[in-house]
């Protein structure tokens, strides 16, 4: 009889921690790849609410999954940044909150010093920001900036004068590969982007487009199986089935599935105890 202190071992809320990432192997080659190729590519992912984009952020990010790829800590530094909490964001504002993260980024004497007197400015250039990342790249060094939620920052855009969006552009796309980043958006960069005038290339096209979709049949189950393994619970292939078709794999969505059946399970584990 499973006890009715068990705890609830399915997450239906927020992303779940990098170790517990279930499948998205294609998706963690690319992204990963694409950074640690010597042109350091930038990565553009787009899923719906809840698919999972956060939580490949994380697991991209971490020193155990990373390090995999070469993309030491010593010298490559991800920095992770929710887009939403930058208020009414601007080239300004956007970039201050970039230099604020990056304070424990992998400075050199000579980066340190270029990094704080950028920090402590009012006012940030494209210039100065191109130097910096140059700076970077020549102490071989990489800064790869994680963009949650980047559809925040197109929303504010000035369509007719996206400054912020090529300057981004031309710092990814420098000789000297600096910097790299990885966006997250509910949809593709075409179609958030359609409306915006562009000087020169559009935005979208110096991003790898990544697609999170469902999880498979085999990739659901996989969820379950390691939620399960520390509980008494077991469901059975009707119970998955009915989560799955229930859920259409979509992961947050079969978390909140299978979390409510195992209430049930908990709930009637008490019942029976009682």
């Amino acid at each position: 009889m499973m006890s009715n202190t068990t705890s609830n071992p399915f997450q239906h809320e927020g992303a779940v921690p990098p170790d517990r990432l279930i499948g998205r192997e294609k998706e963690v080659n690319i992204i990963l790849d694409l950074i640690a190729n010597p042109a350091r590519g930038s990565s553009a992912i787009a899923g719906e609410q809840g698919i999972g984009k956060t939580s490949l952020l994380s697991h991209i990010s971490a020193p155990a999954v990373s390090r995999d790829w070469g993309l030491s800590p010593e010298w490559c530094s991800f920095i992770k940044i929710d887009c939403q909490t930058i208020t009414s964001p601007t080239k300004i504002t956007f970039w201050s909150k970039v230099l604020d993260t990056m304070e424990r980024s992998p400075f050199d004497e000579e980066l340190r010093r270029e990094y704080e007197r950028l920090r402590a400015k009012d006012l940030i250039t494209g210039f100065e920001l191109r130097q910096l990342f140059d700076k970077f790249a020549e102490a071989n060094k990489l800064i790869v900036l994680l963009l949650d939620d980047f559809h925040w920052i197109i929303d504010h855009v000035n369509p007719d004068k996206p400054d912020l969006l090529n300057t981004m552009r031309s710092l990814i796309n420098r000789p000297l590969r600096g910097l790299s980043i990885v966006i997250t958006t509910p949809d593709p960069l075409d179609a958030l982007c359609n409306n915006i005038d562009f000087s020169g290339s559009p935005f979208q096209t110096s991003f790898a487009f990544v697609q999170l979709g469902p999880f498979t049949w085999d990739e659901a189950n996989e969820l379950i199986d390691r939620a399960l393994a520390s509980t008494e619970v077991r469901f059975t292939e009707s119970d998955r089935r009915s989560v799955y078709e229930a859920s259409k794999g979509h992961p947050a969505r079969l978390q909140k599935a299978c979390y409510d059946l195992f209430e049930n399970y908990a709930k009637g584990s008490a019942d029976k105890g009682s």
